[in-house]
């Protein structure tokens, strides 16, 4: 992991062979610009275990590794970090439009920003968790990034560390990695050694401590998280339309479906989680339908 990455984004990825696929490739169409992207994967079925197999075989340049304990396996990721940002990923994860990664990087050389949302703009209106639209906080712009104080802003706005998809200097995760580090061994119920748990917990810690008070974003949302399965216990999170079992979408996986990428680019949504999982019969490169595994 070294340069000339402009990033290094660790994707989170648990029973979700068909939506990682679609994650990678919207990935690498919204950043020309290289990223060296790490999956961290977990599999509870043989079935899902033979689909991860296959996408990692299908995304050459991509690493795959398989979850053996989060917390050393996180940290032996960061270890090797060599480019100045970090891009956090879920597989449910969908870019549809494209990332200019270089004006995100100017706009984090602000000493107050803890990061660039890529999953906000001026388009989410609304959150998938209560009625009622969102309270936009109060914005400054210069050359179409937005900037704004998160402490005390309404949903999103003000949840700043995320693993959706916002970029942060490596040097403001390994500082936010080490206190959760720290508080785990001092106490251990702030527990931050899973993927949920690490959000609530670096949120909590920005809060407490009062640090980088400010995020940005583009003008326009950059992704959406079709969030229609649910991989994890810890909270019972809201599906948005139709429940797809992950073994119902490998089974759609291996008969020859994907996520159509393309499709999402063709509109604007005004949230962040939403209901529409978009499958079109898989193509090969040159065009043509790939053939069922």
């Amino acid at each position: 992991m070294t340069a000339p990455y402009v990033a290094d984004c660790l994707c989170f990825s648990k029973d979700r062979p068909l939506q990682l696929d679609g994650y990678l490739r919207s990935l690498a169409r919204a950043m020309p610009l290289p990223v060296q992207v790490t999956v961290l994967y977990a599999c509870t079925a043989p079935q899902l275990a033979a689909g991860y197999a296959d996408v990692a075989r299908a995304h050459a340049s991509v690493r795959f590794v398989r979850e053996r304990q989060f917390g050393p396996d996180v940290d032996r990721w960061l270890a090797q970090v060599r480019a100045p940002l970090i891009l956090f990923g879920c597989d449910d994860v969908v870019y549809h439009r494209p990332v200019d990664v270089v004006r995100a990087a100017e706009a984090l050389g602000d000493s107050k920003r803890v990061g660039f949302s890529l999953r906000l703009g001026r388009n989410i209106r609304h959150t998938h968790d209560r009625p009622g639209p969102v309270a936009a906080p109060r914005f400054t712009v210069q050359a179409g990034v937005l900037s704004w104080a998160w402490p005390g802003a309404d949903a999103a706005w003000g949840y700043p560390f995320e693993l959706d998809g916002t970029l942060y200097r490596r040097e403001v995760v390994r500082v936010i990695l080490g206190i959760l580090e720290d508080n785990r061994r001092r106490a251990p119920q702030l527990e931050w050694r899973h993927p949920n748990l690490l959000e609530l917990q670096a949120n909590r810690v920005l809060k407490q401590l009062g640090l980088l008070p400010e995020m940005a974003c583009f003008e326009e949302s950059r992704l959406v998280v079709p969030t229609v399965n649910r991989v994890q216990g810890l909270f019972d999170n809201a599906l948005q339309g139709r429940a797809w079992s992950c073994l119902e979408l490998e089974q759609r996986r291996a008969g020859g479906e994907e996520i159509d990428v393309a499709a999402y680019g063709t509109r604007t949504f005004d949230r962040i989680h939403i209901g529409e999982l978009f499958l079109r019969r898989a193509v090969c490169p040159c065009g043509t339908p790939r053939a069922a595994v």
